[in-house]
């Protein structure tokens, strides 16, 4: 009576005990169960569909009915979706930090870089000093040159 009334466009049983499923969809005034190899119930009008899924929910593991997207991903539970954003924030802080610690290697370089420079511009320097005081030594007026 409740189908002639409603004229629901699909419904699903599901059985805990056994972990089968039956779809039905409503066609031409009455329901038509859907072949048992059918694993995904899709609803055209939502963009979704309805399968079996075996996994951790609210801290039992079993099959459960679970809703997919079109490609046939399942959609995250809230409890799901929590823990990738709380993965993804974590992840987030550690490339903060590696890129604060790659920056800090980098300004430590760059300040060895200068040091290597300053010393070799002292070497030279004392070089050239010492090549001057030589040409002195011989007479000769680097100056003059």
């Amino acid at each position: 009576m409740y189908e002639q009334i409603l004229q629901i466009p699909y419904y699903v049983v599901f059985s805990r005990y056994t972990n089968k499923v039956q779809f039905f969809e409503w066609i031409q005034g009455r329901y038509v169960k859907l072949p048992p190899t059918t694993k995904t119930l899709w609803i055209p009008k939502l963009q979704l569909g309805l399968g079996v899924w075996n996994g951790v929910y609210d801290n039992f593991e079993r099959q459960w009915l679970r809703w997919q997207d079109a490609q046939g991903r399942w959609i995250l539970t809230p409890a799901e979706r929590e823990y990738q954003r709380a993965v993804s924030a974590e992840r987030q802080v550690w490339l903060e930090q590696e890129r604060a610690t790659h920056a800090e290697q980098q300004v430590l370089l760059e300040r060895q870089q200068t040091l290597l420079e300053r010393e070799r511009a002292t070497q030279a320097e004392r070089r050239n000093q010492q090549l001057v005081a030589k040409l002195r030594a011989l007479g000769i007026d680097p100056e003059s040159l």
